[in-house]
């Protein structure tokens, strides 16, 4: 039997937040055999206030695709 979610995206506040979160999130799956694939996982920031400062940097805000969607 195969146990796997690859599918997920989770928005955090704080970078604070997002980094305990990704730091546990692993353990907590692992309780129900399931894993994290390091390679395709990354953590992103966003919001307007992130992209206002790149704007004033000349770059753009990262994006990605998460299920048909193009996320910015």
């Amino acid at each position: 039997m195969a146990k796997y979610c690859d599918d997920m995206v989770f928005v955090l506040e704080n970078e604070k937040d997002a980094k305990r979160f990704y730091g546990v999130l692993p353990k907590r799956l692992n309780k129900y055999g399931l894993n994290i694939n390091k390679a395709k996982s990354q953590m992103i920031k966003s919001g307007r206030d992130h992209a206002a400062n790149l704007a004033k940097q000349c770059k753009k805000i990262i994006s990605y695709n998460f299920l048909v969607f193009t996320c910015y």
